[in-house]
């Protein structure tokens, strides 16, 4: 039988993968979708099928991605009201690094009052970024972000 036969809400089990496209086999795959694998299909739209492949490593939704970028959509909103164009420049600056020391399990207080002491005298800014930065010796506070 051919999946576009197949009826709504009823589940099947996959006999074979007929393609002749590699990465669309390997992609198949990725997403759990091999024979022997329960499938259901959900809804035939304008020719495509809409089908769920049971499996718990996947995640029926996207909340966890959306919530991760949600700050990123809320700052480009703000950068709106800079004032001017060089002002959200730097303002996005500002906020990427803020979000790479949180992506790196940084307390952005901490580095950034580490940086402003130590921005005078470094030679090599690099090392102040927050992929590669490491605290003072004797530092009193922690490197990573208690929440």
């Amino acid at each position: 039988m051919n999946l576009r036969e197949a009826q709504d809400g009823v589940e099947y089990i996959i006999s074979k993968i007929e393609t002749e496209d590699e990465e669309l086999d390997a992609f198949l795959f990725s997403l759990g979708c091999y024979s022997g694998e329960k499938i259901t299909v959900v809804r035939h739209l304008k020719g495509s099928l809409i089908v769920a492949i049971k499996d718990g490593r996947y995640n029926i939704d996207n909340n966890a991605i959306e919530n991760a970028i949600r700050p990123l959509a809320v700052g480009r909103k703000n950068y709106l009201f800079c004032g001017n164009h060089d002002a959200a420049v730097r303002a996005a600056i500002v906020y990427s690094l803020f979000s790479s020391c949180k992506a790196h399990d940084i307390d952005v207080r901490t580095w950034l009052e580490d940086i402003l002491k130590r921005i005078p005298e470094e030679k090599d800014i690099d090392n102040l970024l927050p992929h590669q930065w490491q605290p003072l010796a004797g530092s009193k506070h922690p490197k990573k972000c208690i929440l």
